[in-house]
């Protein structure tokens, strides 16, 4: 527990040195700042699974869904604005919940671009996709009741 409490106070203070040394010192430097609010976010749900008390299962299943993911996008990225790995995170998010769904995603992320380049967007991709699938679990009851706001959520 130790531990877990101070990587999300790290990711905490993170995120508001960022924001304060944005407003106060860096006047233009926005990448930078938004940089290391997307990697406080990504730390703090990182952090949530250095608890003793996660499941195996759980650990299995982000490790199983994101394999998956990763699969689907180095098989379609010769095929533009195709993402299977994005259907598997909005899925991930609605059944297991918004950490799962943030969890895969940033594995998927990280993973998959160890094949295909990684580079100054794998953070990016980290905390946006990871953003999807927090979402997703977030609005999961209007996801399960109502199809149709899935294939509106999967468009947007």
């Amino acid at each position: 527990m130790p531990k877990r409490k101070t990587f999300i106070l790290s990711a905490i203070i993170i995120i508001l040195a960022a924001l304060a040394l944005g407003v106060s010192i860096w006047e233009e430097k926005y990448a930078l700042t938004s940089l290391l609010i997307a990697l406080g976010t990504v730390l703090f749900f990182l952090a949530s699974f250095e608890k003793k008390d996660v499941a195996a299962e759980k650990i299995i299943l982000i490790a199983l869904h994101s394999a998956l993911a990763v699969a689907g996008r180095v098989i379609f990225a010769a095929i533009p604005s195709v993402q299977p790995a994005s259907f598997i995170i909005i899925m991930t998010g609605i059944v297991f919940g918004g950490e799962m769904g943030f969890m895969t995603a940033a594995v998927t992320a990280l993973a998959s671009n160890m094949l295909l380049g990684q580079g100054p967007w794998t953070p990016w991709q980290m905390f946006f996709w990871g953003i999807m699938g927090l979402v997703a679990g977030l609005l999961s009851g209007q996801l399960k009741k109502y199809p149709f706001s899935r294939i509106a959520y999967g468009t947007v």
